[in-house]
């Protein structure tokens, strides 16, 4: 039975309704669950629902201690006791996985540039990507999770070539990277990459929130192939070529538009390497793929459904 079920019946007990205490969800700061109940009652009772949500809030407090009812604006917002909620969480940990025993789940979440300290957005995703994984696996899911590495391309060349100008004293290339952490690289890495060195430094950050991951992937474990050769071998009927560029047949797929995976000038896209990187996780064996993005990822979500649908027709 769902909490809500259960709380409405519960409540339907305490009010002694004919029929059952129609409940809804509101904004969170309310309160849990809220009924409307009194604006109905006014009519009948011919008096304010402000009165009769204080009296039914009255009624509901003297009879439970698992519920908190108090009477808003005619309103009656619930709040349920703490222990209510964990006793129906312990609940799930009795019952068997309702997926497949052959399921095996991917959840890749934070996946920050390695060109810089985390920040407050990264820790969000960080939170609820670690709960869900952790929730996850207490209910005997098969599940592992992944942060993917972005340390290829012009944001990473850009990085390294600041810190070096920084070191020996030399003028930033233009765009580049400053402020205080490249100081910081500059002043505590000795041995490490530089790349390295921030994926440590990220690692020491989340391990702080009690966050780790199963794999840590780095991007430039694509290009151990070609990426362009192994797109164009393993989806050759989902790319063609129009106005010198390389396009992948993203609108086969619901995409509103088909994407670059080619620039004229023969750059690849970041497309090109999100495609083979999420078939990569699928030739590793995972039959669902979790990704938690930020908001600035929402264009990305269809042409990265796209290239999966493509890799498993």
């Amino acid at each position: 039975m769902s909490l809500k079920a259960i709380v409405q019946e519960t409540l339907t007990d305490i009010l002694d309704e004919q029929n059952k205490v129609e409940i809804e969800i509101p904004k969170y700061e309310h309160g849990d669950f809220a009924l409307n109940i009194a604006f109905k009652k006014a009519k009948e009772k011919k008096t304010s629902p402000v009165k009769i949500a204080s009296e039914m809030s009255d009624e509901i407090n003297n009879q439970t201690s698992e519920l908190t009812a108090i009477g808003v604006g005619g309103f009656i917002n619930i709040k349920l006791d703490n222990a209510v909620l964990f006793d129906y969480f312990s609940s799930f940990l009795k019952k068997s996985p309702r997926l497949d025993s052959n399921e095996s789940i991917l959840l890749e979440y934070v996946s920050a540039n390695p060109t810089g300290p985390l920040h407050i957005g990264h820790g969000r995703w960080a939170v609820i990507g670690d709960t869900l994984y952790r929730l996850l696996k207490t209910v005997g899911v098969k599940v592992e999770n992944e942060f993917y590495v972005n340390n290829a391309g012009n944001q990473v060349k850009l990085f390294n070539e600041s810190i070096e100008a920084k070191r020996h004293n030399k003028p930033m290339p233009e765009n580049g990277y400053g402020g205080k952490f490249i100081d910081y690289v500059v002043n505590n890495n000795r041995s490490k990459s530089n790349i390295d060195f921030v994926i440590e430094y990220q690692k020491t950050t989340l391990k702080k929130i009690d966050c780790g991951f199963d794999h840590w992937f780095k991007e430039t474990t694509l290009y151990d192939e070609d990426i362009f050769n192994k797109i164009s071998e393993e989806f050759p009927d989902f790319i063609y070529e129009k106005d010198n560029a390389v396009w992948f047949k993203t609108t086969r797929f619901n995409d509103d538009k088909d994407r670059v995976i080619k620039k004229e000038n023969g750059e690849l896209t970041y497309f090109a390497a999100d495609i083979i990187y999420h078939a990569n996780k699928i030739d590793r064996g995972f039959t669902s793929l979790i990704n938690i993005w930020g908001a600035d990822h929402h264009g990305y979500i269809e042409r990265i459904k796209a290239s999966i649908n493509a890799k498993n027709k």
